[in-house]
C-alpha cells in the first residue's frame, strides 16, 4: 500500500505548494510572454523542480527502495497527479490559471510543459548510491 499512497501523497503535495506559490506570487515569477526574461526565468525554474523533484526521488527511495517499478510510480504519481490537478483548475477556470495575468499564461503553459519534463527526466538521475541506481 506505501509503493501506492507514497507517490500519490508526494504528487498531491507537490502540487498544493506548486499552485500555492504560482497563484499567490506567479504573476511576480511568470514573466510576460516574448520578453527578455522569458526563456532564462522559464529555463532556471525548469532546473529548480528538476532539482526539487530529485530531492523527493532520493527521500522515496530511502523510504520504499530503489526498484525500477516504484521509480515509475513515484513519476507516474508525481506527473500524474499534477497534470490531472492542473487541468482541472484550468477547466474550473475557462482555461486561464487563478490569479495570473492574461500576459503571462503562455509561458506558464510553457513551464508546466517544462516542468513536469523535468520532474519525470529527474528521476532518472542516479542518487548516488551506486546500490540505488
Amino acid at each position: 500500500m506505501k509503493r501506492f499512497l507514497l507517490p500519490l501523497s508526494y504528487g498531491f503535495g507537490v502540487w498544493v505548494i506548486g499552485t500555492a506559490l504560482f497563484v499567490i506570487a506567479g504573476n511576480w515569477v511568470i514573466p510576460a510572454a516574448g520578453t527578455p526574461l522569458t526563456v532564462p526565468v522559464l529555463v532556471g525554474l525548469t532546473v529548480l523542480t528538476g532539482g526539487l523533484v530529485w530531492l523527493i526521488g532520493v527521500d522515496f527511495r530511502k523510504r520504499v527502495g530503489p526498484a525500477p517499478a516504484d521509480r515509475l510510480a513515484l513519476m507516474a504519481g508525481l506527473a500524474g497527479t499534477g497534470l490531472l490537478l492542473d487541468g482541472l483548475i484550468l477547466l474550473v477556470n475557462g482555461t486561464y490559471y487563478p490569479l495570473m495575468s492574461a500576459d503571462r499564461q503562455s509561458s506558464f503553459a510553457t513551464y508546466l510543459l517544462l516542468g513536469y519534463g523535468a520532474a519525470i527526466g529527474a528521476l532518472l538521475l542516479p542518487t548516488g548510491r551506486a546500490v540505488d541506481d
